[in-house]
């Protein structure tokens, strides 16, 4: 017997959750497909910096110079670009709301496109899960 299975009234103790659509957007990868084509081909979605490049940026000569730097960052590409009129923002609004969660709302909007349910016509609840790994 599995949580699944176990009942109490007649009601099932956990709700089963069905995942049908997947959404991300990470270094190197604007969606799954490519994600998982880099996973496979063993591809670093990284950039690499130059002293020069560095320098330009800001970045202190000393931190530049320390043993423990690392001249490189995962950035994604292209978070400027949003719809705000889509998600019912108007362009002030999307200008000040985090890059972070003008991104989600786009993945969550691609998540649901992914499951090929219509939110409109479909008689059920529908959720989207989001989740995030450490920024380190």
């Amino acid at each position: 017997m599995t949580e699944f299975d176990a009942v109490a009234d007649g009601e099932p103790l956990v709700e089963p959750v069905a995942i049908v659509g997947m959404a991300c957007r990470l270094p190197g990868a604007a969606d799954v497909d490519t994600y998982w084509r880099n996973l496979v081909g063993g591809v670093e979605s990284v950039r690499r910096y130059t002293r020069a490049e560095q320098e330009a940026r800001g970045v202190p000569a000393h931190l530049l110079d320390a043993p423990n730097w690392v001249s490189v960052s995962s950035t994604l590409d292209d978070p400027e670009y949003f719809d705000a009129a889509f998600f019912g923002m108007t362009r002030r609004e999307a200008d000040v709301r985090d890059p972070q969660q003008r991104i989600f709302l786009e993945l969550a909007y691609t998540a649901l496109q992914d499951s090929g349910y219509d939110p409109a016509r479909f008689d059920g609840e529908i959720g989207v899960y989001g989740g995030l790994g450490a920024d380190e």
